[in-house]
């Protein structure tokens, strides 16, 4: 994992086991692994 994605991480979201989940001002954007981005309201 980039170090870009690190640092988002460490400050907005967390890593699951089945992909990553990120807290926006927009929402959550959910992102699986190996798989297109999905954004959730």
């Amino acid at each position: 994992m980039c170090a870009f994605w690190q640092h988002i991480l460490s400050r907005t979201g967390r890593i699951k086991a089945d992909g990553l989940v990120i807290k926006t001002n927009n929402g959550i954007i959910w992102i699986k692994k190996n798989s297109p981005r999905q954004k959730l309201s």
